[in-house]
């Protein structure tokens, strides 16, 4: 007579080779399926998934057209619903909003006028502008292989990725800051603040309200992703129209200028420059004219709804610093308040450790973008990890041993090595100097309003 014995009676291996068998059940009748087998079949239903619900970008993918040019792919319709999520808002301290007019913020969407004769209207006085993309969205990394080469593939989706990490909506403020009355500000027609440590610049921010802090790597990632996804391009400077056309140009990098004019000092000429030239843009990219201090003309950019991301000051990074090579990067609005941080006051926040290239580039950004696979975790960041052939993004890089804050975009100083990949590693925690400012962000619960709504609350 047969005996049988239950599955759950056999013995437990602990490793499989591609030839073993797992069983399954196919068609309803119970089937047994090789391991490599298995593997293809879940390949292909992943990479269908993702054709059908992301897009993707190589960071690090050396494209044929160019170095400054970057490799996309994947599900146009989805990028494009990505890109439109993109608003304006503006924003209580409490963190009720209402959307301001995506062709035009200087109304709100629904018609309300916020703008009148170059200053904001008393009723929205109190409320911070800011932009966000509406709804977070999904990241994963993927590795393929193609002729032999691994590519590593940023996928973007509005929908669950799994094995991915989620990017929240954390709305940024559309200017760089300023201080007005103690408190840290994000608002049109001043000139921005600057001359402060990150310590004392985030404790203004917190006076304005404790879920308000400073933007940084979230923030620059996204920026990234958006020219290269929208232009498939690096070099934000350089980006053009099929015409030839600079969508944005140099920006506040100090090199447009009067010509004959007698200031040397290219910073100097900038720095005075207020904020809110590109208001009537909305959410459209593009420039603005602007006068400096000899009145000779240059221009404020809007890359999505963000004023000027790169040039005329510095942005201190509120969501990095590094203790010798190791780089913490955190997404909570938090900030190691010491003169210098150490890796145990990380210890108990949320973070992702990265490592920065110990190579400084002054012949424009050629590093890698971190991109983290291993231990079961996921990442993307600006932070570079070491050179790269074939790719740039027109930038600088700069880096010191004992340096541990981090700037970001260039100041009017860095003239054509300004840009959304710029960054400065070399500084003390507690670095403060005339050309650097930052930037808000608001990390508590949001609710849409109406203007109306808004401006009771306010």
């Amino acid at each position: 007579m047969a005996t049988f014995s239950k599955i759950t009676e056999q013995g437990i291996v602990s490793s499989l080779n591609g030839s073993d068998y797992v069983m399954v059940v196919a068609g309803g009748t119970l089937k047994r399926i090789t391991l490599d087998n298995l593997r293809v079949m879940m390949e292909e239903n992943q990479q269908q998934f993702l054709d059908e619900n992301a897009f993707y970008i190589e960071p690090n993918t050396a494209s044929p057209r160019g170095a400054a040019y970057v490799v996309t792919g994947g599900n146009e319709l989805v990028k494009q619903t990505w890109l439109s999520k993109i608003t304006g808002i503006l924003i209580s301290p409490d963190g009720h909003y209402c959307r301001l007019n995506p062709n035009d913020s200087r109304y709100t969407i629904d018609g309300d006028q916020v703008v009148k004769d170059g200053a904001v209207v008393d009723a929205y006085k109190n409320a911070d502008w800011m932009g966000m993309l509406d709804g977070g969205y999904w990241n994963y990394l993927q590795e393929v292989t193609i002729g032999g080469v691994k590519h590593i593939r940023h996928h973007i989706a509005l929908v669950p990725l799994p094995g991915g990490w989620y990017t929240p909506n954390v709305p940024v403020g559309m200017f760089k800051c300023s201080v007005v009355s103690g408190k840290l500000r994000s608002i049109p027609f001043v000139v921005p603040g600057a001359g402060e440590d990150i310590n004392t610049i985030f404790n203004y921010a917190q006076a304005r309200g404790k879920n308000f802090g400073l933007a940084g790597e979230p923030f620059r990632n996204l920026m990234l992703q958006y020219i290269m996804a929208k232009y498939k391009y690096r070099d934000v400077q350089n980006i053009q129209t099929t015409d030839g056309t600079k969508i944005f140009g140099p920006g506040l990098d100090g090199t447009e200028k009067k010509a004959g004019t007698a200031t040397s000092d290219d910073f100097s000429r900038q720095r005075d420059i207020k904020t809110g030239a590109c208001l009537a843009l909305g959410r459209n990219d593009g420039k603005v004219a602007v006068l400096d201090k000899d009145n000779g003309t240059c221009h404020s950019v809007n890359v999505g709804v963000w004023e000027n991301p790169y040039g005329q000051y510095w942005e201190m990074d509120g969501h990095l610093c590094s203790v010798g090579t190791d780089v913490y990067q955190w997404d909570a609005n938090f900030l190691p308040q010491v003169g210098t941080p150490t890796a145990d006051h990380f210890a108990n926040v949320a973070h992702t450790k990265l490592q920065r290239s110990t190579v400084s580039s002054n012949a424009g950004f050629t590093f890698d973008i971190s991109l983290i696979t291993t231990s079961g975790a996921q990442r993307a960041s600006y932070v570079p990890r070491s050179l790269h052939s074939g790719i740039s993004y027109g930038d600088y890089y700069s880096y010191a041993a004992s340096g541990q804050l981090w700037l970001v975009g260039g100041s009017s100083y860095n003239g054509a090595s300004c840009g959304l990949a710029c960054a400065y590693s070399n500084f003390a925690w507690t670095y403060s100097y005339a050309n650097s400012s930052a930037r808000l962000d608001f990390h508590g619960a949001i609710a849409e309003v109406t203007s109306s709504q808004l401006k009771s609350i306010l």
